[in-house]
């Protein structure tokens, strides 16, 4: 049998929620703990089993789905359960070459409802998509919500020191409360064996099945006691890309629903350099420095200033005349020429990502006031990166690795 069921729900000091889970068949290949926990900065000792249980659900629930899995519980918060179905439509929609199995059992579904109190919340990385979201609707979020645990490592002490330093910054300047999660939710399951058997041209389990569903779960208990009528979600991306799939999306997201609480997608209507003038505007407008934490592969939560992720950002405020160190990017390394160097001759770029660049410098410069240092890339856009010979190298020898290692 492929089943997975719960062994013990806990809680300890009053804020650590401890689940114990045991499986059978398929599982073990997917899953390389079988005890998950979720540990908040407030006190959750009151919240019924029948919410305890969903952080966990939301990270096994896209496993159980795809790979006809089954997971066998006591009880279950109601209005979570009659929303799953459109949550499983979002990605039987997104993708249709797969097939999907509903082989969830539940004994008893429990009614938490509430009269909530009309407190909005947000997820808060400190990103560019994220502080978007969190600025545009600034004067009804009241509280703003940071995992650890997501893409600070739980190891990674000091990067989660500097991260929660930031997010306590923007706390106290704003007037707004902070929810720290604490969670081993990325390392219960084996990513790799998920990732590998996927046989899907995307990027991860993690990105293409978990994100979405899987943050937004973690606050279920946090919603029952501070009785929060919407959690937002930051976008990814924009709905003028086609065809694109990721775990988080207004198709997904936006169903998951627990006791009074609903979920928006936000932000879906905007593209990240409208994201980025928006900030910067409002950087200007109320003299206020933002922090931005947009770096994918720096340890110690802060920006490297030299990966693709953090030359396309900086290149992004510098169209819309942000001055970087106003933006958390360390001024030896932010500066145009030393962007354009790193992304001319030691990084790669999506078209996805970087066209957009392209046509902002050529909506703010002609071929004569375009800055020297990025002739080639108003001349040339995406494919003038990616076509360095450094580039060229790299990805050969990743496509011949990927080659080897799948004949292993």
């Amino acid at each position: 049998m492929n089943d997975l069921w719960i062994k013990k729900i806990s809680i300890k000091d009053n804020k650590r929620i401890e689940i114990e889970f045991d499986m059978s068949g398929k599982w073990k290949r997917y899953v390389y703990n079988k005890k998950f926990f979720c540990e908040y900065n407030i006190e959750i000792n009151s919240v019924p089993d029948s919410l305890m249980i969903i952080p966990l659900l939301g990270n096994l629930l896209p496993i159980a789905w795809l790979y006809n899995l089954n997971i066998c519980i006591d009880v279950l918060d109601k209005s979570f359960y009659e929303y799953l179905p459109k949550v499983l439509q979002g990605y039987e929609n997104m993708y249709p070459n797969y097939q999907f199995h509903n082989n969830l059992k539940v004994k008893c579904l429990e009614d938490n409802d509430y009269i909530n109190n009309k407190i909005e919340a947000c997820f808060f990385s400190g990103g560019v998509d994220a502080y978007y979201t969190f600025l545009r609707h600034r004067n009804s979020i009241s509280a703003i919500t940071t995992v650890w645990g997501s893409d600070v490592k739980l190891e990674d002490y000091i990067g989660w020191e500097n991260v929660y330093k930031a997010v306590s910054r923007t706390s106290e300047m704003y007037g707004v409360k902070k929810y720290i999660i604490k969670s081993n939710f990325r390392e219960v399951l084996n990513t790799d064996n998920l990732s590998y058997d996927l046989k899907h041209d995307g990027w991860s389990w993690w990105h293409e099945f978990q994100h979405g569903m899987g943050l937004i779960t973690l606050m279920a208990p946090v919603a029952y006691i501070e009785k929060i009528s919407c959690l937002y979600i930051a976008s990814s991306y924009t709905s003028d890309i086609k065809n694109l799939t990721c775990a988080s999306d207004p198709s997904i997201d936006n169903y998951v629903r627990f006791n009074n609480c609903k979920v928006i997608h936000d932000g879906f209507e905007s593209n990240r350099q409208q994201k980025i003038k928006y900030i910067v505007d409002y950087s200007k407008k109320y003299n206020k420095s933002i922090d931005l934490r947009v770096c994918w592969i720096s340890q110690g939560g802060k920006n490297c200033c030299v990966c693709e992720k953090c030359c396309r950002t900086m290149t992004a405020l510098l169209l819309e005349n942000g001055e970087l160190e106003r933006f958390g990017f360390n001024n030896k390394y932010a500066n145009s020429k030393k962007i354009a160097k790193n992304m001319k001759y030691k990084n790669s770029a999506l078209p996805r990502d970087w066209n957009i660049l392209h046509e902002r410098l050529h909506e703010k410069y002609t071929k004569k006031t375009v800055p020297k240092e990025w002739r080639w890339f108003y001349k040339g856009g995406t494919s003038s990166i990616n076509n360095n010979f450094i580039y060229r190298v790299k990805r050969k020898t990743w496509h011949f690795l990927k080659k080897v290692i799948g004949c292993l």
